[in-house]
């Protein structure tokens, strides 16, 4: 068991550049947890302070307005990490995660963590780095909510979604595609809009679904679309 908790950790990135020795150091400190799809793993203002790792399946990221609505945020796969911000400052948890599907994560207490933090600075660098990339996205993503109408928020999530794959002739493929519902639950609208917009933007021949994912015929198109209006 701790030898496969050591490969899983040197797959996962602040511990991907770590020795063999400080690896089985920092193993030694965790475990695997398992949980079923649909399966709570964190709860919005629990005062649990674990952090963890995926290492198979997917989990999605769900944080709270002030009104109380839940909001999708994003879904993490194999490689992510998600729970640090309790561990660093003691806070409550700032959003729910959910298991999509079945899934292995790696789970490290608060003080093993900030011990690995505070004993390797690689890994320091690439918490900070992750951090970072947080702050800018929750910042673009509040921006949108406040600049976007509705059909442009369905087209930003639909770009951010797909660009990390982008291929060389501008189409995108977005596999699994998020059902309506999810989408609508990522931008704060109803199911029926996104329905509305996704059928709008197949008409104009943008974008081409199939039955579990979305083909952007024209990426650089539709997020020109996006950037016109966040240009206004």
């Amino acid at each position: 068991m701790h030898d496969r908790l050591t490969r899983a950790l040197a797959k996962i990135a602040p511990f991907s550049g770590l020795d063999a020795g400080s690896l089985e150091a920092v193993a030694g400190a965790c475990r695997f947890e398992r949980y079923d799809a649909r399966r709570q793993i964190i709860a919005y203002q629990d005062e649990s302070a674990d952090v963890f790792f995926v290492v198979s399946g997917v989990v999605r990221v769900v944080i709270h307005s002030v009104t109380g609505k839940e909001i999708s945020y994003r879904d993490l796969e194999g490689g992510e990490m998600f729970g640090e911000l309790a561990a660093i400052d003691g806070g409550e948890r700032s959003a729910s995660v959910v298991a999509v599907t079945d899934t292995l994560l790696i789970s490290m207490p608060e003080s093993a963590f900030r011990e690995a933090i505070r004993s390797h600075p690689s890994v320091a660098d690439a918490v900070l780095q992750r951090l970072a990339r947080l702050v800018r996205l929750y910042s673009q993503r509040l921006y949108e909510m406040r600049t976007l109408d509705v059909q442009s928020r369905i087209r930003a999530e639909l770009v951010r979604l797909a660009e990390d794959a982008v291929a060389a002739d501008n189409t995108a493929v977005i596999s699994p595609l998020p059902t309506s519902a999810d989408l609508a639950a990522r931008v704060n609208t109803r199911r029926e809009a996104v329905s509305r917009e996704l059928a709008s933007l197949t008409r104009r021949g943008l974008i081409e679904r199939h039955q579990k994912s979305l083909t952007i015929r024209d990426f650089a198109g539709l997020n020109e679309l996006v950037e016109s209006v966040l240009g206004e």
